[in-house]
């Protein structure tokens, strides 16, 4: 398996940043068309702003304690 197939596998089980990595050395070394590489690598982008934006919500719920009244 080559690292485009690498990191295609490791994009649609959600590994996001380890997919960029696998396209971003594919792109390097020429292994698959550049566009490809690269429309991954932006998609696999999009995916980890996603997780960014919503990280900090979710430790704001988190760490809510409940108050008795």
């Amino acid at each position: 398996m080559n690292l485009y197939e690498q990191g295609d596998e490791l994009f649609a089980n959600g590994y996001y940043q380890e997919a960029y990595e696998k396209f971003e050395l594919a792109y390097r070394n020429g292994e698959e068309n550049e566009a490809d590489c690269l429309n991954y690598m932006a998609c696999c982008q999009i995916q980890l702003d996603k997780a960014l934006k919503i990280s900090p919500l979710w430790e704001r719920l988190l760490l809510i304690k409940v108050v008795p009244t």
